[in-house]
């Protein structure tokens, strides 16, 4: 009867950390893919501002070529211009590509560090309450051998 008690105790007590632990792991991850999406969202309106640069030159770069504007050097500095924001678009496409991939990463090893840490102390805690329950398993064992006795 006391045995019981006392396994159903830890019981109790293990499930409850095991739920603690689960919802720490939880908020962790949510706060993490939150800011992931923050910097992802901070470079698409920069990837969306470099787009709208390019098609205004772009754009006034058709209406000086309509004009018939023989000023063949503002219509090449216009071309410079337009070729060196698209580099510096695909430039800025290329590292959103590599910040979602550090970001995974960083986030995967996160994980898999406090799942090291929540498991190793979920065993700290095991063999913690397995040596107690011992004890008390101990303990009540000789109070029942003292009473036959």
């Amino acid at each position: 009867m006391a045995v019981q008690r006392v396994t159903s105790e830890w019981k109790g007590r293990v499930d409850y950390l095991d739920a603690e632990w689960t919802k720490r792991l939880q908020d962790s991850e949510e706060k993490a893919t939150l800011a992931i999406a923050k910097v992802k969202a901070e470079m698409h309106n920069a990837l969306e501002d470099k787009e709208l640069e390019i098609q205004n030159i772009r754009t006034k770069y058709k209406q000086l070529e309509s004009q018939g504007s023989d000023s063949q050097h503002q219509i090449d500095e216009l071309k410079s211009t337009i070729e060196a924001l698209e580099n510096e678009k695909s430039d800025m496409v290329l590292k959103l590509s590599e910040a979602k991939q550090q970001g995974v990463k960083a986030i995967r090893e996160d994980e898999e560090r406090k799942r090291k840490e929540i498991v190793e102390e979920m065993e700290r805690k095991r063999a913690e309450d397995q040596r107690n329950y011992e004890q008390k398993l101990e303990d009540e064992l000789k109070k029942q051998v003292r009473l036959y006795w």
